[in-house]
């Protein structure tokens, strides 16, 4: 299988290394990150606020629109791939269980349009909580890459509250074999153990 990163958690040090990415569908498209620096926009947070302020939110949209289409789904097929991982970022399911400056656009029918095309050609996907309320490691990885971070502004009862949504929402597609319930976490035991008792149940209990 093969892995979306960079796609619906917009990570630096994947989407960030040039002005300009090759895409399936469409040729070259900017990088949403062209024209800063890592002073101005060393992850996804302060991508979305600086570009807020310019206006210019609209990038985000084209990127996700065409950075990863259909015709990577009929791509993989025909190389004889079987499954995908698509990581994402919790504003991407909900811009009310956990409020912030990320910018949420269409959101989770990003999700429905993967799953869509998993199904359509009969390929398996694994749904990654990439980045979490609170973020989960104050990592570019998790969306806000901050020296200040500290494991407390993790929230756990938001994440519980974005996998069950997911849960509720794709917990009976075909395509979907799996929920990755939180990546690269630099947690206290005892707050990942929380999190994982209370997850796991309410997940199988919404999906």
């Amino acid at each position: 299988g093969v892995n979306f990163g960079g796609w619906l958690l917009m990570e630096r040090f994947i989407v960030g290394g040039a002005d300009e990415l090759e895409t399936t569908c469409c040729g070259a498209i900017r990088s949403p990150y062209a024209g800063t620096d890592c002073l101005e926009a060393n992850a996804e947070l302060a991508l979305t606020r600086m570009l807020r302020k310019r206006g210019r939110l609209d990038l985000i949209d084209e990127f996700r629109d065409k950075y990863v289409s259909r015709a990577d789904f009929a791509r993989m097929k025909a190389q004889g791939l079987n499954a995908v991982r698509v990581p994402f970022g919790y504003w991407i399911v909900s811009d009310t269980a956990f409020p912030s400056d990320y910018y949420t656009g269409r959101g989770v029918e990003y999700l429905d349009d993967a799953v869509r095309w998993a199904e359509d050609f009969g390929l398996k996907v694994i749904l990654d909580l990439h980045g979490a309320p609170g973020s989960q490691n104050g990592k570019q990885t998790s969306g806000e890459e901050s020296p200040d971070w500290r494991p407390a502004r993790f929230d756990v009862n938001a994440t519980v509250r974005i996998l069950e949504l997911l849960a509720q929402r794709f917990g009976k597609r075909r395509a979907v074999i799996g929920l990755e319930l939180l990546n690269e976490p630099e947690l206290p035991v005892e707050v990942s153990l929380d999190l994982y008792e209370r997850a796991i149940p309410a997940i199988r209990t919404a999906g």
